[in-house]
């Protein structure tokens, strides 16, 4: 299982901007966690979890920056938290979000609609699992890149992953979601369920009014040595979907397309004008006999727009 620590996030990184307020929420115990943040009706993220043993932190910074004579209010949050479940009956979860709300003035004109959604989830059955994560809404600087209407997420502090699971490879099972949408509903997601240790990586990812993206650099999935399960990634956009060139795998090669896709393609256009006309999505399923070795997969970014 993985170790568990008394755990608190590195702090956020700086921004060109004041900061207004700080907040962090830590909790240990058996039971039920939850809170979340509104700030100013534009910015809001929530987390709950629960399970036998919950130990964790969430830490929330708003800041207000001034640029080309704009007032620019920012929400940072940092969520770092294990949930462990000891009965296969009785599972454990960690579920984080966050939400840019409304409008707010932004370089490409007056206003940009809200509407970007960060969600985050993994849910284990006798073993543990934990999310790893910083997210900043409306942003300055480096880590939106000076995208002041959408949202962009990093890893949350010096860890491997976002998303890691250890449960009993033959009584444990796991669930993982990564999902980023933007404003007119496109969205890319990335999913994995099994047993055995795994971890899911989407370590920068963005959100804008029109456009949701995993970068591929630091994006994949590891799966250990004992287990099978499955791991899946599709885009929904209304001009192009796009997959990483970079897509690679190491241990096993057999992908099948979800909904007509090309397994082998790396874009699919749409018509311009209807969200969902551009989809582009790929699973692959393995037992335990495959997983000798374990196995990688790397470059899993996907742009949706």
């Amino acid at each position: 299982m993985l170790a568990l620590t008394t755990v608190a996030p590195a702090d956020l990184p700086p921004y060109q901007g004041v900061l207004t307020s700080t907040t962090t929420t830590n909790w240990s115990g058996t039971g039920h966690f939850w809170g979340d943040t509104d700030y100013l009706g534009i910015s809001q993220a929530s987390y709950d979890t629960a399970g036998a043993i919950c130990v964790g932190s969430y830490k929330a910074n708003t800041y207000t920056a001034y640029e080309l004579g704009m007032t620019l209010d920012m929400l940072g949050t940092q969520m770092k938290a294990q949930a462990t479940s000891t009965d296969p009956a009785y599972g454990a979860y960690i579920d984080y979000s966050q939400n840019r709300l409304g409008p707010d003035p932004v370089w490409y004109g007056a206003s940009a609609p809200g509407g970007q959604l960060s969600e985050s989830y993994i849910g284990v059955w006798n073993g543990t699992g934990e999310i790893a994560m910083t997210t900043m809404t409306g942003g300055s600087g480096n880590l939106t890149e000076n995208n002041y209407g959408g949202i962009k997420c990093t890893l949350g502090g010096h860890y491997q992953a976002n998303l890691v699971a250890d449960v009993d490879p033959t009584t444990g099972y796991y669930d993982m979601d990564r999902k980023l949408t933007a404003s007119d509903g496109d969205y890319v997601q990335t999913q994995a369920n099994g047993a055995g240790h795994a971890y899911l990586e989407a370590l920068s990812s963005n959100m804008s009014p029109s456009e949701a993206k995993i970068n591929n650099y630091y994006s994949g999935f590891h799966a250990g040595t004992a287990g099978g399960g499955n791991f899946s990634l599709e885009g929904s956009g209304t001009n192009r979907v796009t997959k990483d060139l970079g897509f690679s795998t190491s241990g096993f090669t057999t992908w099948t397309p979800i909904d007509g896709s090309d397994a082998t393609g790396f874009y699919k256009n749409g018509d311009g004008v209807t969200q969902g006309s551009a989809f582009l999505g790929i699973y692959s399923s393995w037992g335990p006999t495959t997983m000798n070795t374990g196995f990688d997969i790397s470059g899993t970014g996907m742009t949706a727009n």
